[in-house]
């Protein structure tokens, strides 16, 4: 059996099971909703078509940054428009792998070599993992390909350089930060190891790219002047959730011993121990059994004097991954401010997952090739005791299951918790018992092909690794049926709703814990994407028409002042106030569980009880318009000023608005006022007054933000904290908003 035919089989392992799973998803059937993805990503990309590159969506939140926001990468899913967001990210996902065959063939690995690599590093769990949000995938997909190009930089031709150029430019668009920062200094590191020259001419391929690129880089920067992440930033104990924890290390060799995100309760996420009480940003960090051991028997056997660069990386990766639990990490964090707009140090788990990819393949090439016929049978002597070790830990695991299910109730179980242990463990204990089992396979196998010369244990070996790879993939990539995601009559009688809506919809985020509110008709997470399209959560209505008030801002995208009045709604506020609050703002529609029929100022519209946590749709009246030309105005200092202003008892929303300046001597009063063309970018309003008159614009107040009445500028102040407010003169005339 040739080198080829081994390839070839696990190639074909490799692909007839990912298009067994994926099938649906390529064929347009199924998608991707998991995390991100279904709350922010896939909608948000879904409006590409409609928006195009706008620099703000009108749909969220007053406007959100969309074109420059990296965390949407709306470039790139404009340029693959002829794609469902499902099929770039799988397809995205296959070219990472060949990404990452073709740089490791580029660094001299063979064929097996750089196979097993890109399986190593493809279907991590770091990596699969971070398929659940569009923009770190993105990152992810170019990152082999930008290595490659930096390897090969002692190419001097032009094509040469016009592919770093280009590669250079896909990488800066693509969104997630961390990782873009990450492979940029790898690859100028690789760069350098071909001399100082071709290091200086991939950073100015870089430099290039970055130059032609400067208008949507402008634009981020733009939007990133008003965000709540950069003017507020992240605290300490903020930036730093999410850190590696030492009780996590085993899920490196057991994948999904904390939960996988298939299931709400049966084998779902029960990690919050080492987590940070909270939902995992990744799933699982788990790498290749196989892989780890070569690579520990590489490094007894170089005492990692070969790929430095590599341990170095790895050891790195590792060690800023633990982040808050490292001594000293959070007063570092404290003082140095660019820091501020960055969070979760397990980001760094990415390092590790590179590094350990490479030294995979490094290690399979020296153990077949490079190590003595000595060394190969005395490490494969080893290797076999591992396996009987795996081995007999499978068995003990499935013999003994009450010991595993104790010893898993000490890595993190509060018995105060709602779910029964038994239920939401038992699926956990298979997955140690088939892992372990799977891990013996495997290095048995591994062992053999130490021993052999031959090339048949080492295709069985590329084999197993291959179809692992697609299992993992399965496993931390859920999907759900096109067809169960109608937007059905709730959605619908929100978008008609003539406005925006407040929407706080109850989510079973936490049923391990809390206990299962919902209505589902399985155990599987996909009956929160049937629920998400059924009740318009989020962003998800906004392309059946939905217009969202106050979402949300994990990212923190949204600005600074819209952050902060979000953050008073989803304090505990009385609802009266609240109701001012969006009443304001224009908002019309309010949807959540949990206010009764009858509450004041609120007419029920329509329910909705079919799946999840039954939602009420409620008409706020009366209501105002979102453009209106008032008669009083409340001057403030400060946005604290405003809201300690806006909330006073004797404040009416109806007749006043609340403007951030001067404090100006205005004698102002009502007027007419209608919007004549309303454009993500752009705001036309025709409007007549007897004398002056404040005219008031429920959109986001940003810097950027410009406005002419007849032609002429108009000053702009922050109203009602968040939103946009002008004086205008008396008489006729139409105001231009550029946003």
């Amino acid at each position: 059996m040739t080198r080829r035919s081994s390839l070839r089989w696990a190639t074909l392992t490799f692909a007839a099971v990912v298009l067994w799973y994926f099938w649906p998803a390529l064929s347009g059937s199924e998608v991707f909703f998991f995390r991100d993805l279904g709350t922010t990503h896939f909608p948000a990309a879904a409006l590409a078509r409609s928006l195009g590159l706008t620099q703000i969506n009108p749909y969220a939140s007053f406007g959100q940054p969309y074109a420059g926001n990296p965390n949407l990468t709306i470039v790139i899913r404009y340029l693959l428009a002829f794609l469902n967001p499902t099929q770039q990210l799988l397809l995205q996902w296959m070219a990472m792998l060949a990404g990452t065959f073709v740089f490791l063939k580029t660094m001299g690995m063979s064929r097996e070599a750089a196979f097993f690599g890109a399986i190593t590093f493809c279907c991590s769990g770091y990596t699969l993992s971070s398929e659940s949000f569009l923009n770190t995938s993105t990152s992810l997909a170019a990152a082999p390909w930008f290595l490659w190009c930096a390897v090969r930089t002692q190419r001097l031709t032009w094509r040469a350089v016009t592919v770093d150029t280009v590669v250079w430019a896909v990488l800066l668009v693509t969104g997630e930060p961390v990782v873009i920062a990450l492979t940029a200094v790898i690859g100028c590191a690789l760069a350098a190891g071909n001399g100082a020259r071709s290091c200086l001419r991939f950073l100015a391929c870089g430099l290039i790219a970055a130059t032609i690129e400067f208008p949507l880089h402008w634009r981020t920067l733009s939007a990133a002047m008003d965000s709540a992440r950069v003017l507020r930033g992240y605290t300490s104990q903020q930036g730093l959730s999410q850190s590696m924890h030492l009780l996590r290390l085993p899920e490196v060799f057991i994948r999904g011993l904390y939960g996988l995100p298939g299931s709400l309760v049966g084998g779902g996420w029960w990690g919050f121990r080492v987590s940070d009480g909270a939902s995992p940003y990744l799933y699982s960090i788990a790498l290749n059994v196989t892989c780890i051991v070569a690579v520990i028997a590489l490094a007894i056997a170089t005492r990692c004097r070969q790929d430095r660069l590599w341990w170095m990386l790895a050891l790195i990766g590792i060690t800023l991954s633990f982040g808050v639990h490292l001594p000293g990490a959070a007063t570092i964090y404290d003082h140095v401010s660019f820091l501020h707009a960055f969070r979760y140090p397990i980001r760094f788990w990415f390092l590790p997952s590179v590094a350990m990819a490479i030294l995979g393949a490094r290690a399979l090439d020296y153990w077949r090739s490079t190590a003595s016929e000595g060394q190969r049978r005395g490490i494969a002597s080893v290797i076999v005791t591992g396996a009987g070790l795996c081995g007999a830990a499978a068995v003990f695991a499935w013999v003994a299951r009450s010991v595993v299910f104790s010893w898993l109730l000490t890595l993190g179980w509060d018995s105060r918790w709602h779910a029964p242990a038994e239920l939401a463990l038992a699926p956990i204990i298979n997955s140690i018992t088939l892992r372990l089992a799977f891990a013996s396979l495997s290095l048995m196998v591994f062992a053999m092909s130490l021993r052999s010369a031959g090339r048949m244990w080492m295709t069985i070996l590329l084999c197993l690794t291959a179809a692992d790879g697609a299992i993992a993939a399965a496993q931390l990539m859920p999907t759900v049926r096109v067809a169960a995601l109608p937007a059905g009559r709730f959605t619908e009688a929100v978008a008609a709703i003539p406005g925006r809506v407040f929407e706080r919809a109850g989510k079973d985020l936490e049923p391990i814990r809390m206990g299962v509110f919902g209505r589902y008709d399985s155990d599987a997470t996909s009956n929160l994407a049937v629920a998400q399209a059924r009740q318009a959560w989020s962003l998800g209505g906004a392309t059946h028409g939905v217009r969202y008030a106050y979402d949300r801002s994990p990212d923190g995208s949204y600005t600074l002042r819209n952050q902060l009045v979000q953050d008073r709604l989803d304090a505990t506020m009385d609802w009266r106030l609240r109701l001012k609050w969006l009443r304001a703002a224009g908002v019309v529609g309010v949807i959540t569980p949990n206010l009764p029929n009858g509450f004041p100022g609120l007419h029920t519209v329509a329910t909705e009880e079919t799946v999840g946590i039954p939602e009420t749709l409620f008409r706020i009246m009366p209501t105002l318009a979102e453009v209106r030309r008032v008669g009083g105005v409340v001057w403030a200092s400060s946005p604290d000023d405003a809201i300690a202003k806006f909330e006073a008892s004797e404040f009416d929303e109806r007749t006043t608005v609340v403007l951030e300046g001067p404090g100006l001597s205005t004698n102002v009063s009502s007027g007419v006022a209608s919007l004549i063309l309303d454009a993500p970018g752009e705001l036309q309003v025709r409007t007549t007054g007897p004398s002056q008159g404040v005219l008031f614009i429920a959109r986001t107040y940003r810097g950027q933000t410009r406005a002419w009445f007849n032609g002429r500028p108009v000053t702009i102040y922050p109203a009602n904290v968040h939103l946009i407010g002008m004086i205008l003169p008396a008489g006729n005339g139409v105001v231009r908003v550029s946003l």
